[in-house]
């Protein structure tokens, strides 16, 4: 199967009286628009993991998230769309939220887990699915080389040239794959 997106994302200038009134010009990249669940960087970072899970030939991703976790629910819906089967360790006591919900929907096996064995995923993950030869381990957040290398491809969609480029960050993952395309494109 093909592991493929459309991957239009318009820019658009944002409006507002405070840019206007020191004559500055603000846009922002509509990830949000490529998939209604697999959206921004998400798409992004999952894009290459998951061809490298198929090159392998493993059918299980494994990964790792917060009760309220976008990147879950995003590993969840891109497993069901392409072919995988997908199971979350969640940080902390057993919740219920729309979020985890959703993830269940899209066939993700959820495993609760406390905060202290959480922080060594690696150990997790070889404890319950060390021995399983379809398992692929996708760090939380998605953070990894493959992710970096699909969210460099965003420098690659810029048409004009900007004196700043922002993002928000929690793994890292998103701003180091952006620094790599800019230093392709220098």
């Amino acid at each position: 199967m093909d592991i493929s997106l459309d991957l239009f994302s318009p820019v658009q200038q944002l409006q507002n009286k405070l840019f206007d009134e020191h004559q500055v010009q603000v846009f922002i990249k509509r990830d949000d628009l490529i998939h209604p669940l697999i959206s921004g960087n998400k798409w992004r970072k999952l894009k290459y993991i998951l061809k490298q899970a198929q090159s392998e030939n493993k059918t299980h991703l494994i990964t790792f998230g917060g009760a309220y976790s976008n990147h879950l629910l995003a590993t969840a819906a891109a497993a069901a769309k392409f072919g995988f089967r997908s199971t979350g360790f969640v940080r902390g006591e057993e919740v219920d939220n729309d979020t985890l919900f959703l993830c269940r929907l899209h066939g993700m096996e959820l495993r609760f887990t406390d905060r202290e064995s959480y922080r060594d995923k690696a150990a997790l993950f070889n404890k319950f699915y060390g021995d399983d030869e379809q398992a692929f381990f996708v760090d939380e957040g998605g953070a990894s080389a493959e992710a970096a290398k699909g969210c460099s491809e965003l420098v690659d969609e810029l048409t004009d040239t900007y004196d700043h480029l922002i993002c928000a960050c929690g793994t890292g993952t998103t701003a180091a794959g952006i620094i790599n395309g800019i230093r392709q494109h220098d």
